[in-house]
């Protein structure tokens, strides 16, 4: 099966992570994606508020939710894999992709989709000697243009994305002031509701 994988801490997971699933449904022919929740990613600053299994409901529900989203979307095997959170040593995308490569039926080459921002960094990331001759890379940006680094096989898909930041989403969720109608704006129903039924994020 053509396999994607889609990595990141989703913490939480929101609205522009939904967009992302619906742009890959219609503009590439995976069929299968493979959500990876980060134990602790080793390219980005992470704040743990919240567990690892509160992490694992939310990124459940948002998959239902994504269906209520994009009903018309063709039909996607979604799976959500704990292997980086379950993994005793750092949770790098080489090991990873050669560990999806093992447990799984993949035709083809493996992807692997990520925000422009990452790219940059791509030549610096661990073994990319040894992990870009595995992966196909797909970034999603609203910019055109751009090249991806040497070696690196890939594509970009220009959309324009849902603006979400799990950052801004938390700092919200921090503040007695947070704002509901805005926060419904970023945030899936059965994902906010989640939330504030169990009062994450909020300061203790």
């Amino acid at each position: 099966m053509k396999t994607l994988i889609f990595g990141g801490t989703f913490n939480p997971v929101h609205l522009g992570h939904l967009f992302l699933l619906h742009t890959i449904a219609e503009r590439t022919d995976y069929e299968r994606i493979i959500i990876l929740p980060a134990k602790h990613p080793v390219h980005k600053e992470y704040e743990k508020e919240i567990t690892n299994e509160q992490r694992l409901d939310l990124l459940h529900i948002a998959i239902d939710d994504y269906h209520t989203f994009y009903p018309e979307d063709r039909e996607l095997e979604i799976v959500i894999d704990t292997c980086e959170l379950t993994r005793e040593t750092e949770s790098y995308t080489y090991v990873s992709v050669v560990d999806i490569y093992q447990r799984y039926d993949i035709d083809g080459t493996l992807g692997v989709v990520m925000g422009d921002d990452l790219v940059e960094d791509l030549p610096s990331w661990y073994r990319a000697e040894d992990l870009f001759p595995l992966v196909h890379v797909l970034v999603v940006t609203r910019e055109q243009g751009k090249h991806l680094p040497d070696g690196v096989d890939g594509e970009w898909i220009s959309v324009e994305p849902v603006e979400c930041s799990s950052t801004h989403i938390r700092e919200m969720l921090h503040s007695p002031k947070g704002d509901i109608q805005e926060l419904q704006m970023m945030l899936s129903d059965g994902v906010i509701d989640y939330i504030l039924d169990y009062e994450l994020y909020k300061e203790r």
